[in-house]
Formats: structure tokens, C-alpha cells, sequence
């Protein structure tokens, strides 16, 4: 255990402060920008992405509930800079932060623990769009998809399968299980990644060339401006109070049979209405309330520092994107994730702070 007094906690506090800040600003900016740019697994990059941080935070701090606490900080500059994220959004985050502490605190910090964590963290958010799909749709959705697929495959191979679609699932579950797994593993070996990245040559090119970018506006890295609000935004509680008002008497008779697919379709439409209407905006609420009334005057300066930092990390990473246009969305990402932490979490410009941080992962079990 550190000395409260001491340089080196002194320097872990600052590392974990910048984590949280790193982590907010993925969840609120690198998030949309994900989405702008078409990536069909943005919720498995934002959920690796999470827990390299949190693993990273568990492994620079000694203090329990450290994680926790940067929880609550992400999920207040989320609420602030993304009012409008779905609940399911600030839920994961949630889930996300707890699984951290959880397992950290039970069994440390070390490779095998990192690894489960990525495991669990990523795979649940596969499991979790099945299970909204299963609650939007309803178990009769998934049957009828496999009857479905059966009938094809036996029309075009005649081949027999009952179950395609499950097998589908497993599959989708699996790899999301795997990539959890590889990210467990980056989240471990990432300290030394960032270290031996900062003493490369790519880092130093990398480098000049960025701080020689100028670019004029958030638009020239795929950020959009906000447009006006269209027609159905304007009126968007109405659109699903019609549709309440239209499925019910349908679904209340007993016309269509409960397997049928036109009931499945009606009956997503109605679970839509009523969540967008009675359920989805007093979930957001009670959360915004319950973490803005509770916890931001104990969290203000941290939330007001970490979005005072946002226009120069919003910088940083637009001469990022910006640089390696000609690049694979891979690189970009990776190359976009070393830079911050190298430039912004270990201050490579203080090569003693680097080298005291990296003396004390070394000697992390």
C-alpha cells in the first residue's frame, strides 16, 4: 500500500482521474462517432473499450470502489454531453463498472481476472440485445425464424436443421466471448504496449505529424452538425400513441393467433408505443434525477473538469481520425487508442513520469 503522501500515489491518483476522463470521453464522442462511420459492432468496440479502462483503473488504483466511483463520474458526463443515449446505454455502463469492482475486488487484478472481465463485460452485450429482441418480439419470433430458415435450407440443400437460428445466436454470443477475451488480454499487456509505442519511431512520425494538422471544424472527421428536428421528431409522442391506440383492439379481440407473424409484428409495435411513451423517458429521468440530485455535488468538480478537457481531446482526436483517412478502420482505432493514452494518460513529454508509472504495473499480480 502507498503512502497517501507519497510521489508515486500522488501520480496513481492523477492516472486514474485521466482514465475516467478517457473513458467518459469514449462513451460520450468516440461512441457517435463509431456510429457515423457505419461500424456494425460498435457495441462490442465501446465494450472493449470499457474495459480496458476499467481494468486499467483497478490496476493503477489502490483504493476499493475507485471503480465505482469513475461509474458514477461516466455516467454523469454521459447524462450531460449524450442527454439523449436509450436507458439500455447508461445500463450497460452500470453493469459494466460493477462487474469491474466485483471482480477486483474478490480476485484482484492479474491476467486471469482481466481476462474474465473482458470475457463477461463484452458477452454481455450480446446477450443483452437478444434479450431485448426476445422482449420486443417474444419467444414466438425466435420459433418462427427457425421454422423459417428450416424451410429454406431443406428447399435449397435438403438438409434437415430445427434449430438454425439458435445456432446463429450461440454463434453470435461466441464471438463476442472470444473478442471479450482478446480484449481482457489487451487490457493486461496494454501498459507496455503504450510504452514501447511511445519510444517507436511510428509514435514520433505519428506524432509531428498530427501537432503539423489543422484542421477547421469537427465536420472535416465525420462529426455531423446537429440538423433541425424533423417532422415525426416535432411529434414523436403522438406517432406512438397511435400506434397503442391501433394495436390494442387487435391484439384484445383474440383475430390473429398469438404465432402468427403479423401478431408478433403488432405486438413489437404496441411494446414500442408504450416504452417510448410511459416507460423509456421515466426510466431516463429517475436515473438523470437519482445521479444529478445524489451524487453530482459530491462528483461536480471531477464531471466539470473531465468536460472542461473534452474540446482538446475532441482536437486530439479529430487530427487523428483526420491523419489516417487512407487507413483500415483498425489501425485507426488502434492507433487513435495508443496515441491518447500515450500523449494524455502517461505524459510521454515526462519521461520520469512514464517510467514511474511503468515500475509500478510491472510489479502488479
Amino acid at each position: 500500500m502507498l503512502e497517501p503522501n507519497s510521489s508515486l500515489y500522488s501520480q496513481k491518483i492523477r492516472v486514474v482521474a485521466r482514465l475516467t476522463m478517457l473513458w467518459a470521453f469514449s462513451e460520450s464522442v468516440i461512441g457517435g462517432v463509431l456510429h457515423a462511420v457505419g461500424i456494425p459492432i460498435k457495441g462490442m468496440a465501446l465494450a472493449g473499450l470499457a474495459v480496458l479502462f476499467i481494468s486499467m483503473i483497478g490496476r493503477f488504483s489502490d483504493r476499493r470502489g475507485d471503480i465505482l466511483q469513475a461509474t458514477i463520474t461516466v455516467l454523469l458526463v454521459k447524462g450531460l454531453i449524450s442527454p439523449h443515449s436509450p436507458f439500455a446505454a447508461y445500463f450497460s455502463v452500470f453493469i459494466q463498472g460493477c462487474l469491474g469492482e466485483l471482480i477486483f475486488s474478490a480476485f484482484g487484478v492479474h491476467r486471469f481476472s482481466t481476462i474474465v472481465l473482458g470475457a463477461i463485460n463484452v458477452s454481455f452485450s450480446s446477450v443483452q440485445k437478444i434479450f431485448m429482441l426476445t422482449i420486443l418480439f417474444g419467444i414466438n419470433f425466435w420459433e418462427a425464424l427457425n421454422q423459417g430458415s428450416a424451410q429454406l435450407i431443406r428447399s435449397f440443400f435438403g438438409v434437415e436443421t430445427e434449430h438454425f437460428i439458435t445456432g446463429l445466436m450461440i454463434l453470435y454470443v461466441t464471438i463476442y466471448f472470444i473478442a471479450g477475451i482478446i480484449a481482457g488480454w489487451i487490457a493486461w499487456k496494454l501498459p507496455r504496449l503504450i510504452s514501447d509505442f511511445s519510444n517507436s519511431t511510428e509514435f514520433r512520425n505519428f506524432h509531428s505529424n498530427i501537432l503539423s494538422e489543422n484542421l477547421s471544424s469537427d465536420s472535416d472527421w465525420g462529426v455531423t452538425k446537429r440538423k433541425k428536428p424533423s417532422f415525426l421528431r416535432r411529434y414523436r409522442f403522438y406517432v406512438p400513441l397511435l400506434i397503442i391506440i391501433s394495436c390494442l383492439p387487435i391484439l384484445l379481440t383474440g383475430v390473429i393467433p398469438p404465432g402468427d407473424v403479423l401478431y408478433i409484428l403488432i405486438r413489437s409495435f404496441l411494446i414500442l408505443g408504450l416504452w417510448s411513451i410511459f416507460f423509456s423517458k421515466n426510466l431516463l429521468r429517475f436515473t438523470r434525477k437519482y445521479l444529478f440530485k445524489t451524487k453530482k455535488s459530491r462528483y461536480q468538480k471531477q464531471v466539470d473538469e473531465i468536460i472542461q478537457t473534452f474540446p482538446k481531446l475532441n482536437s486530439i482526436y479529430g487530427r487523428i481520425w483526420k491523419s489516417t483517412s487512407d487507413c483500415s478502420i483498425l489501425y485507426r482505432l488502434r492507433i487513435s487508442l495508443f496515441y491518447l493514452l500515450a500523449v494524455i494518460l502517461f505524459d510521454v513529454e515526462n519521461s520520469e513520469n512514464s517510467e514511474e508509472i511503468e515500475k509500478s504495473t510491472d510489479g502488479a499480480t
